[in-house]
């Protein structure tokens, strides 16, 4: 009898409402670690108080949680404590930034996404022309020169910023925003960065830009840039801290404990160190091994998540390979351009200056008297001469033993 070669009919549909509602409550599951706490706090305090600050860049690792991060913090800062009128207040704008379709990032696009989701799907144009040079104007060519690089429309942008105005957000989250400066040399990252900040500047609403390391270029551009700006490392969890052990075991128990079948948690615990390295100590690409390794469990009706599940939903080991890599080479670009600020933690960590206290002045010499004088010179005049013998008195006669001595 031939084997078949179709695969089989389940797999025709998909999962059952049952099943699917497991899955997606699993999925919609957000752990919290030091790593996200600590990164979301830093970004709520500039939120709050930006100090001057127009933008804010969160760079990591693929996989770091970075999409996460962006959306539990518009949540957040969308459902507050209180209400305003019994209304939601909406605080923060989440854009998914796409890449550009042609050669450089497209603003205008930006423009109507945001307003789109800000629930404005119209905007007012007003037009206001002398009639006497009407005829001119429209008969009038264009002027020659290079045309804008990139693609915009002052009026979408002013319709935008208007009503970042009026809803008064703190902040627009912008994710992805490596696609900002996809494909642009150095100058066009600047005029990009330039962009965001006369933006912020605009409208009094921070920009937070999140995305990879390929952010690393809107770092410290220039002074004006780098006193209007923040960055923010987002880093994976490294073998070698034990803090960061203790860390990604607690944040592995938790997700375990999260999946609606049983596990041999205490087996898997034993094997930390295999999915620590599985995935490269970022917490989301952890999240979506899970899936995976749940999502066959469930395909096949099964009532426990088995180890076999697990490793046949592990990254193959060429993507594992090109993640690492890349991972590793950004983080320590990143380290490496956040070296060169030490200078000032060193002098903070010098001790204190105190002055040295001058010695005190010594005392006036005194006018000696002339009698004083006269004995200084009597005690400083030689004796004698030089060349002259000093004066002694000569034996006069002769010595004898045992007689009396002769004149």
């Amino acid at each position: 009898m031939e084997e078949s070669l179709h695969p089989p009919d389940d797999l025709d549909e998909p999962l059952q409402p049952e099943l699917k509602a497991l899955l997606d409550r699993f999925k919609d599951y957000a752990v919290w670690h030091p790593r996200l706490v600590q990164v979301q706090t830093h970004l709520l305090h500039t939120i709050w108080e930006p100090a001057d600050v127009a933008h804010v860049v969160v760079c990591g690792p693929s996989g770091v949680g970075k999409s996460k991060l962006a959306e539990v913090l518009a949540r957040r800062l969308n459902t507050p404590k209180s209400a305003l009128n019994g209304h939601s207040l909406k605080r923060a704008l989440l854009i998914n930034t796409r890449p550009s379709d042609g050669a450089l990032f497209h603003r205008t696009n930006f423009y109507q996404k945001g307003l789109a989701l800000l629930g404005k799907t119209t905007i007012d144009r007003r037009i206001q022309m002398d009639i006497t040079t009407a005829e001119h104007l429209v008969e009038k060519k264009k002027p020659k020169g290079k045309a804008t690089a990139y693609p915009d429309n002052p009026e979408v942008r002013d319709a935008y910023e208007e009503e970042l105005r009026r809803l008064a957000l703190r902040t627009v989250i912008l994710d992805e925003a490596q696609h900002l400066i996809e494909s642009g040399d150095g100058k066009q990252i600047k005029e990009q960065l330039n962009w965001i900040k006369s933006m912020a500047t605009e409208t009094g609403v921070l920009h937070i830009l999140i995305g990879t390391y390929d952010l690393l270029p809107f770092c410290n551009l220039d002074g004006q840039l780098a006193r209007r700006g923040s960055e923010i490392h987002f880093a994976p969890y490294h073998m070698e801290d034990d803090n960061d052990c203790q860390a990604f075991r607690n944040v592995f128990s938790s997700l375990l404990k999260q999946i609606p079948l049983k596990v041999d948690h205490d087996s898997l615990m034993q094997r930390w160190w295999y999915f620590f390295e599985g995935c490269l100590g970022c917490i989301g690409i952890l999240k979506q091994w899970l899936v995976r390794a749940l999502y066959r469990a469930l395909r096949e009706e099964a009532s426990s998540l088995t180890r076999t599940h697990l490793e046949q939903s592990v990254l193959p080991d060429a993507k594992w390979a090109r993640m690492r890599a890349d991972a590793r080479s950004g983080e320590a670009e990143f380290q490496y351009a956040d070296g060169q600020n030490r200078y000032l933690s060193n002098l903070a960590s010098m001790p204190m200056f105190i002055p040295k206290q001058p010695d005190p002045a010594p005392a006036p010499p005194s006018t000696p008297s002339p009698e004083d004088v006269t004995a200084n010179q009597r005690r400083r005049s030689p004796k004698s001469r030089p060349g002259s013998p000093s004066p002694r008195r000569d034996q006069v006669g002769t010595a004898q033993q045992g007689e009396e001595a002769t004149h």
